[in-house]
């Protein structure tokens, strides 16, 4: 399970997580759930397997710079 989560994450960029977090906000929105409300109260937090990999330390600094991409494009996008 590791390998195979680490392998996923290594092609990811900010894009993707954006995409399938923007999905789950119209979801949660047809329910009746506010996006602005999401977006204004939301905690990104890396995937556990994403600190358990191979090369150490590599991963782990990919992905808090991942998250603070993520969180830069989902502000500026949103938070005007």
């Amino acid at each position: 399970m590791v390998a195979s989560c680490y392998e996923e994450f290594s092609g990811e960029d900010a894009a993707g997580p954006a995409g399938r977090l923007e999905a789950m906000w119209r979801v949660l929105g047809k329910k009746g759930l506010a996006r602005e409300g999401i977006i204004q109260n939301g905690l990104l937090a890396p995937v556990t397997c994403n600190l358990l990999n191979p090369d150490k330390t590599v991963t782990v600094e990919k992905s808090f710079a991942l998250l603070r991409e993520l969180s830069l494009s989902l502000r500026e996008k949103y938070l005007k």
